[in-house]
């Protein structure tokens, strides 16, 4: 089968070490709340409502050209832009599904070659972030999100390859057509087709190619 649309989530998926929120709020100087809202999100006691109006306030009274110049400095996995641009000379469109802030990638996505962003977005004022929240974006918008993306190229659900790495991807994983567990634990690997691990972007290349109908060697 032909597949359309690759789905990358991002914190823990595309980064190293700490998650979008936590790499910002670390350079900020405010940490505590958010490490201790990741923590209980990434255990499933908290909901991403819950996750985004715990975190939004960190970002009050920031401008997003102050939030870029942070999130340019986000420790990330090697070849990214390598295995995007792969993907796109085959006429895959490729996109970030993430639940965190779209506000914090959208400049780090075009970046990186990326189509379009998904996650919650923040209330800005006269160009600085207020601390509330404009949009959330729930577990199952990030199926929504794809579906979206899927009629863009004029693909179904069953036609998307989604990558991540944790329990907030396993709603997606089980609607669409292929999954990736990229560094993920065994509890989400054994829930898709297909596990790997790396710190370069490029592992999956093989899993691709094996989707693709394409020689691994």
């Amino acid at each position: 089968m032909p597949y359309k649309l690759v789905c990358f989530d991002f914190d823990h998926t595309l980064t190293r070490g700490k998650t979008a929120a936590e790499h910002v709020s670390d350079l900020l100087g405010c940490s505590s709340d958010v490490d201790n809202a990741e923590n209980m999100f990434r255990n499933g006691l908290m909901s991403t409502s819950e996750f985004t109006d715990a975190i939004a306030h960190t970002f009050i009274g920031r401008t997003i050209e102050e939030i870029d110049s942070h999130m340019l400095t986000i420790p990330l996995i090697s070849e990214i832009p390598l295995t995007v641009a792969w993907l796109k000379a085959r006429g895959i469109r490729v996109v970030i599904n993430t639940v965190g802030f779209r506000d914090l990638m959208v400049s780090l996505g075009k970046k990186y070659g990326f189509d379009s962003v998904s996650g919650a977005q923040l209330t800005k004022n006269n160009g600085y972030f207020t601390g509330e929240v404009d949009a959330y974006f729930p577990l199952g918008d990030k199926i929504q999100f794809a579906r979206n993306q899927a009629r863009m190229v004029g693909a179904k659900l069953s036609e998307v390859i989604a990558v991540g790495d944790g329990l907030s991807d396993l709603p997606l994983f089980q609607n669409v057509g292929r999954s990736v567990a990229f560094n993920a634990p065994d509890d989400v690997s054994k829930a898709t087709d297909a596990a790997t691990h790396g710190t370069s972007c490029a592992s999956l290349l093989p899993i691709f190619k094996a989707f693709l109908g394409e020689p691994t060697r």
